[in-house]
């Protein structure tokens, strides 16, 4: 997603004009801009419960943690994102959070011994209402994207996540997820009828370096672990602790560096 210069990550800001419209009429979605867009979005732009303008910066600190600060923000700002021909939508900001930053939660099956992650809001009803039985939350979750907020050109760019089911026929009944088109790829070559495609797509994350499983900046890592059994299920989770617990048990950790990161996800 292209963005104005001097406008980072989400582009937290608004029209106050068009933010008190938005809010008296619950019009949320209402464009910023009064040309037609031209260029693949939108920019999903937030306003607080005052209608001030404003963007978040996400920087690293000293101790390598991330650092959050507000900046006010201009009309002629916005007036620049618009000239771009970039469609600039109002939304209250914790709307603009969720459609970028969806959060994956995490499910256990104690009598399948599996653990699963959705970011889909119906499986997670189904789950928690028995329409699938025997799955509760395990409390953990995190956050991964739906959209890009950097530009396509940037140095870190999404990569989608593909979901494949694995057939209760072969004794899985189990989910797989990967942001690595090789191993995507790599599933349906060497087991075409054990395992469903479900989709290319389930979300989007930063990839991690592969020569020592760091993850860009402004992003966590995400540990995944494998059972090692033949009912296959894997762990995704972003605690040290969860990932030393799983290995106790016999699991076995997969991904980059000395700890295993299979993707970068937004911090929590």
């Amino acid at each position: 997603m292209k963005t104005a210069p001097g406008v980072i990550a989400i582009v937290l800001l608004a029209s106050i004009a068009i933010a008190q419209k938005a809010a008296a009429t619950d019009d949320f979605g209402t464009s910023l801009c009064s040309t037609a867009a031209s260029v693949p979005g939108p920019v999903f732009i937030a306003f607080d419960q005052s209608y001030t303008l404003y963007t978040l910066n996400i920087t690293t600190g000293p101790n390598g943690g991330n650092v959050v600060t507000r900046r006010d923000i201009t009309s002629a700002e916005v007036a620049s994102i618009c000239a771009e021909g970039i469609d600039a939508q109002a939304f209250p900001d914790s709307t603009v959070q969720g459609s970028y930053f969806p959060t994956a939660v995490e499910f256990y099956n104690a009598a399948l011994d599996h653990y699963f992650v959705t970011t889909d809001a119906r499986e997670i009803s189904d789950l928690e209402t028995g329409v699938h039985p025997g799955w509760k939350r395990t409390g953990q979750q995190f956050q991964i994207y739906v959209q890009d907020p950097t530009s396509p050109s940037g140095q870190f760019p999404l990569a989608p996540v593909c979901r494949y089911y694995g057939l209760p026929a072969f004794g899985l009944d189990t989910h797989f997820f990967s942001a690595f088109k090789e191993e995507c790829d790599a599933v349906v070559a060497k087991w075409p009828d054990r395992w469903f495609l479900e989709t290319p797509d389930a979300f989007g994350v930063h990839l991690p370096n592969s020569s020592d499983g760091t993850c860009p900046q402004g992003t966590s890592p995400l540990y995944r672990l494998f059972n090692n059994r033949p009912d296959v299920n894997h762990r995704y989770t972003m605690m040290l602790s969860i990932r030393d617990q799983m290995i106790a048990q016999s699991w076995i950790p997969e991904g980059f560096g000395a700890v295993g990161v299979a993707m970068c996800v937004r911090p929590i």
